[in-house]
């Protein structure tokens, strides 16, 4: 857990955290991320920024290279599969971010929907 004192402080650095590692997550640009630390009144350095994203993506560089294959796949397929097989048509304009992010997102509502039909089929006795 993240702590510096009081409440507010911890929950400012949460914010923090939470903004930096989002936005590794899904690819956001130093830039990008930089914007949102600012809007979070940290007073940080562009650089700093831009080095800790060259940081990470030296330290952990199969990311990087899982994010390109995945991209680059759902390019020359032009569609995308969640893990139960439903496919997503991949538009000509489609952003890197969010062809990373899809399949996350579409498997997590593919989750989410199954969990329902499940509840649902039990609380009617199936």
């Amino acid at each position: 857990m993240i702590t510096g004192g009081s409440k507010e402080r911890s929950r400012k650095l949460r914010k923090v955290s939470k903004a930096i590692v989002l936005g590794l997550n899904t690819g956001r640009s130093a830039y990008s991320i930089h914007r949102e630390l600012v809007k979070l009144g940290r007073s940080v350095k562009f650089a700093w920024v831009e080095g800790l994203v060259a940081g990470y993506f030296t330290k952990f560089a199969g990311i990087a290279k899982c994010r390109q294959k995945s991209v680059a796949g759902a390019r020359a397929k032009k569609q995308l599969r969640t893990r139960v097989g439903r496919r997503i048509h991949i538009p000509d304009n489609a952003t890197d971010t969010s062809l990373f992010c899809l399949p996350v997102q579409a498997n997590g509502a593919d989750g989410f929907k199954l969990a329902l039909y499940r509840i649902s089929s039990r609380l009617q006795g199936g």
